[in-house]
């Protein structure tokens, strides 16, 4: 798995970089993204940054514009949604030159008041062949994971010798779905939580579950110690 990762960082571009953290050796990315909040944007600052991006000095930014401004289009709509209003429009190393220069091109548009950097996504979208800076849709996944689901099933359980692992709870063929991993993983982490030490409620904020009253407590965002020992505690027999 680690070195999947590493494959995708490779591909994708990304700066690998190392450190030690505590007891840990880290190695992971340097990788940001100037992202454009839409709240309090009107649609002509909207339809400005658009030609912002499409102008910009930066050619990476230029060759995704169109696509960054679809999604942008798309989160604008979606008034309802206020944690999703917002658009990736580049991402590099923190420290690379072409970021600078966007900033730059975006105060000179008076748009840098909905600018700022943060921590890019570890899974990415794409339009067409570009790989875009957006988190990906986990809704656009569906249709392939499902053909690689069938694809395994049928590997797995040849005519005459079916895997004896697997209990279908008495249908004739399995009925795959996005749920049934996290579950999974969520059953097998609560199952080991004697040997791994791991508690109800790191288990809670790994898997997402409860997100709603999590949210309401504050406290949780100051808090300290849901650190890396806890989330590997979490995921270590999986």
């Amino acid at each position: 798995m680690s070195q999947l990762l590493r494959d995708w960082w490779r591909d994708a571009g990304m700066k690998v970089v190392s450190y030690a953290e505590g007891e840990y050796d880290v190695t992971t990315v340097d990788y940001v993204v100037v992202r454009m909040s839409m709240l309090g944007m009107s649609e002509e600052q909207l339809e400005l940054l658009g030609k912002v991006l499409s102008a910009s000095s930066v050619p990476e930014v230029r060759e995704m514009a169109k696509g960054h401004m679809t999604k942008a289009a798309s989160r604008y709509a979606a008034k309802h949604s206020m944690e999703k209003r917002y658009v990736n429009v580049f991402g590099a190393a923190h420290d690379d030159r072409r970021i600078a220069t966007l900033m730059a091109e975006l105060t000179n548009a008076k748009l840098s008041s909905f600018a700022s950097i943060v921590n890019g996504p570890l899974l990415r979208a794409t339009h067409g062949s570009l790989l875009l800076h957006m988190p990906i849709d986990p809704g656009s996944t569906y249709e392939l994971l499902h053909k690689i689901y069938d694809e395994a099933y049928e590997m797995a359980n040849p005519i005459g010798d079916p895997d004896p692992g697997l209990d279908l709870q008495g249908m004739d063929s399995p009925l795959w779905g996005h749920h049934s991993n996290r579950r999974m993983a969520d059953t097998v982490a609560r199952q080991t939580m004697a040997k791994s030490g791991a508690t109800e409620y790191d288990i809670d904020l790994v898997f997402g579950w409860q997100e709603r009253m999590y949210s309401q407590k504050m406290q949780l965002h100051y808090e300290t110690r849901f650190n890396r020992e806890q989330r590997y505690r979490v995921t270590m027999f999986l």
